[in-house]
């Protein structure tokens, strides 16, 4: 199904309800464990939360949860995707139609920071912190 992304100001727009349940879905998808059966959302956006506390909480003091959980993240700590093409067919699955090289880069240069604020955003909706 092809969405119509609404425009914002910028180079980004603002995703569907489709498409962030899209961005859930991959977000919960790349959280795994190979010692624990990780079944519910709750489950995996649990584990993902205390595994970075207790493998990077000693940045949250120096820079911040949000910037510590998005280095942790782009350490590949979890199984996102990384090649900059691949960043760019998920954000344009995703809604963005990046038409500069500029716009291009500017999402890969975000990518992390976008999972991080989505992860956060998944936290709060189930109500996991």
């Amino acid at each position: 199904m092809k969405f119509k992304p609404i425009k914002t100001k910028g180079d980004f727009v603002r995703l569907t309800k489709e498409q962030s349940l899209k961005v859930e879905e991959y977000l919960l998808n790349g959280i795994s464990s190979n010692d624990t059966q990780l079944n519910t959302a709750e489950e995996k956006l649990k584990f993902a939360y205390n595994r970075f506390k207790a493998e990077y909480g000693f940045n949250i003091l120096r820079m911040g949860e949000y910037k510590a959980f998005s280095e942790w993240l782009s350490g590949l700590a979890l199984d996102y995707d990384f090649y900059n093409y691949k960043i760019l067919e998920l954000a344009k699955e995703w809604g963005q139609n990046p038409t500069t090289e500029a716009q291009e880069n500017k999402i890969i240069m975000g990518w992390w920071d976008f999972l991080t604020t989505k992860f956060f955003k998944a936290l709060k909706k189930y109500k996991v912190v």
